[in-house]
């Protein structure tokens, strides 16, 4: 007989699943007076105070007695133990609400991860009915204790938005931002209307007018809103610098706004876009899509429901988001006279503009009322003393010249701005900016503009400053600076001699940056030898793993964008080199479809190389990489390339890491015979070689291999020869993998205690880890073990902490352990 009971609203009783009403009073008083002390005495004096709450004499003692009977006739014989004293319910934790309720708490507060947490107090919280005792008819009960544990829900509920993750990846608002009235109303409006989605285009598609100030202006007026936060990303549509973003990379970043982690996060870009859409489902979040290309490039963006409100800014008209899919279209013309003037005047002070009203309308004239070339001509004649008839006459002299350039482009009067604000620059200041447009990637750091540029950080920074006050280069957070992307066309077409070595000495300090970075993050992999850096590079430096992850999340997509870009420059040592050193940090953050899509660029940079160590080195990164994704035939072209190249070396310790490769591979279909032939290879060249390390991992892989295969004796032994090797090499990880294997073999033999001795080890050691996929693995195998034993109750706690693990990280392995739980 299976009794569930809940006191988190009404009164609830459950007899194997089906809901029994306690009609009388005196036993909903009683019954609820034992749960809230379930699985302690509760004192006969106290039962009858909470039944009657008058004087307690024989007579009462003995209606308690009767009430007793009667109640376990209702609920079974057993259901309630007279002990010395009084009464007692035995429960277990899950088949009380509160008992439950106070356990999922705790064990969010005893959480490392933010999101196990938040899952544990959703799920402690969705136990709630309304208010509890509601229907249980004794003041002298209720009083105090219903409102402490409303405390506790509310408290609760507080730890809860506490942990939540709002994102708030709003770009700084322009302080300077003037005019746009009746545009800002029509935004406005779009928050009371049935579609939530705006698409903010220039007239003829000018840009420079102003279509991404006037979004992030507008997201700042009403942030508060969206209480689920504000996410935003710059499509790159029009970027010159390299190809649009894609929707994946875009999805995969707003993910990381949330703080899903690493081990939540699904291969595929399907799937990752489920998720995403199931993170949004029921949210108020605010979207500012800036910058996009088409409406491809959007629509997998768009979430479900009305909750949400999306801007996108686009020099296209984006006609198929209006047509087919209810976006309203606010199109952007020029700045009007007045607000042009006003822009000058924030910028330049009103006593100096009203003095010269004609010298004022030819400067506004003459940046034919684009904001950006207002802002980059007002920020020019900030810093000089010159009156404005002597800016606008320089102006037009400009404008002269490149007239007899002019090829009839509308976009000549933006031009005519940049090139007079880029002469009043120092010369030293002009050629960082012409070397700024070498650059790829959304931004650059301080220290990656002075490797650029083959200069000192301080003077770097104090150039960077001189083009930041003209306008010419926007600061995007503290020691991060980026180019409009028009500004960047016209730095890419002014001559400098000096362009080829900045981008040598650039993608020098990205490859021994990202290289003093992996010794950090992956201090056991094989490495490369690098040659020295170019003269005048100054690669970051790290003080520990930490630092190095933090700095490989920040510098993401420049590291991708600069590993095509040196594809692309013919700079194929430090193409194949640099993919080498950012492959850890993308395969163990996620970043799989990064990881896949610079593969071709490297492999041909390889190829072009004719360097065997290299292709092969490339082949395996690009094996692992479209694994990940789930294309093992194409993975496997590549690690069979690779072996073929270092048998050809003849390196036999390279060689035996194809093989375990190869065997990785086989193992991810299931192929187990063909993986234990790779696997059992490899170890044998390991040994050959003296690599411990290495020759550990094929045992490891062997004896998992055995396994899967059914013979358990040979995986012990195999795996029981690693577990001493792990222990000369001091690696945590695999030993405790390792471990998992042999108890899981001791498991399938019947020898189930050594199998939960093993399985406990493994999570001790990797209980500083903070790794929950593979411990949740390990936590499964040891509640099977256990349950074999008989011993239900504690199989029944390592499947839940498994299946807590696997539910905050949306994995699809948490419906085998809810099954377990189910059927248990």
């Amino acid at each position: 007989m299976d009794l569930r009971f809940g006191l988190l609203g009404p009164l609830l009783v459950e007899r194997d699943g089906v809901e029994l009403t306690i009609r009388s009073a005196t036993h909903r008083v009683m019954l609820a007076s034992l749960l809230l002390q379930a699985n302690h005495t509760v004192p006969t004096n106290v039962l009858m105070e909470h039944v009657w709450g008058g004087p307690t004499h024989v007579r009462t003692r003995n209606a308690l007695q009767q009430s007793v009977v009667r109640l376990r006739r209702v609920l079974g014989e057993d259901s309630i133990r007279s002990v010395p004293g009084g009464y007692m319910v035995d429960v277990a934790e899950d088949a009380l609400d509160l008992l439950q309720f106070k356990a999922w708490v705790r064990q969010a507060k005893d959480a490392k991860d933010a999101h196990i947490a938040s899952a544990l107090l959703t799920r402690a919280l969705e136990l709630w009915r309304g208010e509890p005792l509601s229907d249980v008819p004794s003041e002298t009960l209720r009083r105090g204790t219903v409102v402490a544990l409303i405390e506790q829900r509310l408290a609760a509920e507080k730890l809860r938005s506490e942990l939540t993750v709002v994102p708030r990846q709003l770009p700084s608002s322009i302080s300077q931002f003037v005019g746009r009235s009746e545009q800002l109303r029509e935004l406005d409006a779009m928050l009371t209307s049935s579609d939530g989605t705006m698409v903010i285009s220039a007239l003829g598609g000018t840009p420079g007018i102003g279509k991404t100030a006037l979004a992030v202006h507008w997201a700042h007026r009403v942030a508060d809103r969206f209480p689920d936060g504000q996410l935003y990303v710059n499509l790159r549509g029009f970027d010159p610098s390299g190809a649009p973003k894609t929707p994946e990379e875009a999805i995969r970043g707003f993910l990381d706004a949330f703080k899903v982690p690493r081990e939540r996060i699904p291969h595929s870009a399907d799937q990752q876009a489920a998720l995403y859409r199931e993170l949004m489902a029921g949210k108020r979040v605010l979207l500012i899509l800036d910058n996009a290309r088409d409406a491809d490039q959007v629509l997998p963006l768009l979430p479900a429901g009305s909750g949400c409100s999306v801007v996108v800014t686009s020099r296209d008209t984006l006609t198929e988001l209006t047509e087919k899919h209810s976006a309203r279209r606010l199109v952007l013309d020029v700045l009007g006279e007045e607000d042009a003037a006003a822009l000058l005047a924030r910028h330049l002070g009103r006593e100096r503009v009203d003095v010269e009203p004609d010298a004022l309308a030819e400067l506004i004239d003459r940046c034919a009322r684009l904001p950006l070339a207002l802002t980059i001509a007002a920020a020019t004649a900030a810093h000089s003393s010159f009156a404005l008839s002597g800016l606008s006459e320089e102006l037009r002299d400009e404008q002269a010249r490149l007239d007899a350039l002019d090829t009839g482009d509308p976009l000549t009067d933006v031009r005519t701005v940049f090139s007079w604000s880029y002469q009043q620059l120092s010369p030293p200041a002009a050629r960082v900016f012409r070397l700024l447009g070498e650059h790829r990637g959304p931004d650059i750091s301080l220290n990656a503009a002075a490797s650029l540029c083959g200069s000192s950080r301080m003077e770097t920074a104090a150039l960077i400053d001189e083009l930041v006050r003209s306008a010419l280069l926007s600061q995007t957070a503290p020691g991060r600076y980026a180019f409009h992307d028009l500004l960047r066309v016209y730095a890419l077409g002014l001559p400098d001699e000096g362009r080829h070595a900045a981008t040598h000495r650039v993608l020098d300090h990205y490859l021994h940056s990202a290289y003093a970075a992996e010794s950090l993050f992956n201090p056991n992999r094989f490495f490369i030898e690098l040659k020295p850096a170019e003269e005048g590079v100054r690669p970051e430096e790290f003080t520990d793993a930490d630092h190095a992850r933090a700095w490989f999340a920040i510098e993401r997509p420049v590291l991708t964008a600069a590993v095509t870009h040196a594809a692309d420059v013919r700079a194929d040592t430090q193409a194949w080199q640099l993919s080498w050193a950012v492959a850890s940090f993308l395969d163990r953050s996620g970043y799989w479809q990064d990881w896949a899509r610079i593969q071709p660029d490297v492999t041909a940079a390889a190829e072009r190389l004719g360097d065997l160590d290299a292709q092969a080195r490339s082949a395996l990164i690009a094996c692992h990489a479209y694994a990940r994704l789930g294309s093992f035939p194409k993975a496997r072209i590549h690690a069979a390339s690779a072996l073929d190249a270092y048998q050809r070396l003849n390196d036999l310790e390279l060689e035996a890491g194809a093989h375990s490769t190869l065997g990785w591979l086989y193992e991810q279909e299931d192929r187990f015979d063909a993986a234990l032939v790779h696997s059992n290879k490899a170890a044998q060249l390991y040994r050959a070689t003296g690599n411990k390390q290495g020759e550990a991992k094929a045992l490891n892989a062997m004896g998992w291999d055995h396994a899967q295969l059914g013979c358990y004796e040979e995986s012990i032994i195999c795996c029981e020869q690693a577990v001493e090797l792990f222990k000369e090499t001091n690696d945590h990880f695999y030993h405790a993998s390792t471990l998992d294997s042999i108890g899981f073999a001791r498991h399938k033999l019947g020898e189930h205690e050594l199998a939960i001795a093993m399985f406990r080890e493994a999570l001790e050691l990797r209980g500083t880890m903070n790794d929950l996929l593979n411990s949740s693995t390990i936590l499964t195998h040891l509640g099977d073990a256990l349950r074999a034993t008989g011993d239900i109750a504690a199989a029944r706690d390592a499947w839940q902490h498994a299946l807590d693990n696997l539910v905050s990280l949306g994995h699809p392995d948490a419906a085998g352990v809810k099954a377990r739980l189910e059927d248990s």
